[in-house]
């Protein structure tokens, strides 16, 4: 009986103990700047970027379109300029203080290959107006040095080729949009 209270208390004391203190209660996995999520079945790329010219960038449809592609643009546009709107930027800069004049524009880089002015949206059938099963969600998000491009097949594959593409804008050091 003695062996079974002493047993019982120490595993009591165990579970508890081991349990109870954190050593570090951040997230199990940390956040990414610029990565896409939940990650796409197949993507590539590369260390070089584009940025946005927030003054003139805008998606421009080919083929098909309806309200639902509609709407969601006006949403994407918002969204994704948003990032880098001036009220933020200024915050981001205060924030960092005021020795900023040794860092380097992104566009200094090599890894820059362009700005970015026009996403275009290739809609390849006409719109469903409502998801069914096993309907083909795919999308194509493309940024090149020739195009920046999203094609699929159906409405609800363009809709994840925009959430896709706002996962990848970032703001960059000097207050910049980069994707």
């Amino acid at each position: 009986m003695k062996y079974v209270l002493l047993l019982l208390n120490t595993w009591f004391l165990y579970t508890n103990g081991a349990y109870s203190y954190i050593v570090d209660p951040g997230p199990v996995v940390k956040a990414t700047k610029g990565e896409i999520w939940p990650k796409p079945k197949s993507q590539t790329t590369n260390a070089k970027f584009a940025m946005i010219n927030r003054s003139a960038f805008q998606f421009q449809i080919s083929n098909h379109t309806c309200d639902i592609l509609e709407k969601a643009i006006e949403r994407y546009q918002k969204l994704t300029l948003d990032v880098g709107n001036s009220a933020r930027r200024s915050l981001f800069r205060s924030s960092r203080g005021r020795n900023d004049q040794g860092r380097k524009s992104p566009r200094s880089d090599g890894n820059f290959k362009k700005t970015l002015e026009v996403m275009q949206l290739n809609l390849k059938t006409p719109c469903e107006s409502l998801p069914y099963l096993s309907m083909d969600e795919s999308y194509d998000l493309v940024i090149d040095d020739t195009q920046a491009s999203i094609e699929s097949f159906s409405v609800w594959g363009m809709l994840r080729g925009l959430e896709s593409f706002s996962q990848m804008v970032i703001l960059s050091d000097d207050g910049s949009m980069v994707s």
